[in-house]
């Protein structure tokens, strides 16, 4: 299943050829979008190639799914998602994690990876799906609004990088 958006651009499952293009990603939109959130040391640190470990470990066990967003000549966005991982929420879907190049943000890559994912989740049976986003990452929790995600109570706490963030849990209903 793949779905080509007006401008040429193609969200489809992930292969095993985009899983660097997708360390790659991951470690430009924390860089560039966790900058002054988590510390500089730990972002500056971050690796491609340790991620692209953890990846390519992922995609080989299927699990979270991932699809990219990509255009003739570059991967542009990746979302991963499943099955959620909170013991209060079973049944539900997992958004677990999203990334757009920072060169392309505000161009509606999110909603159209958002779109996919929805859809796929829809035909997994799930009626509800949860995501985490930190607190401080008002980028973030504006796109998760915009897109039909409520804030919820739940919180927690998360350390990255020696430094203790909180996290809000979002959730939306699957009709």
């Amino acid at each position: 299943m793949t779905f080509t958006s007006g401008n040429d651009m193609q969200i489809r499952p992930a292969e095993a050829g985009d899983i660097r293009d997708v360390a790659e990603l991951h470690v430009a939109a924390w860089q560039h979008g966790y900058r002054g959130m988590v510390p500089d040391a730990y972002l500056n640190a971050l690796s491609a190639d340790r991620r692209e470990v953890k990846w390519r470990k992922a995609f080989t066990e299927g699990s979270p799914e991932l699809w990219v967003a990509c255009n003739d000549w570059e991967l542009t966005g990746w979302i991963a998602f499943g099955k959620c991982r909170d013991e209060d929420k079973p049944g539900a879907g997992e958004l677990y994690a999203i990334h757009v190049s920072p060169s392309c943000w505000g161009c509606g890559i999110g909603h159209h990876l958002w779109e996919a994912a929805e859809k796929r989740l829809r035909e997994s049976g799930y009626r509800e799906v949860a995501v985490w986003s930190l607190l401080a990452n008002a980028r973030a929790n504006r796109f998760y609004e915009s897109i039909g995600f409520a804030a919820q109570e739940a919180t927690r706490e998360v350390t990255i990088g020696k430094v203790t963030l909180r996290a809000r849990r979002y959730t939306m209903k699957l009709a």
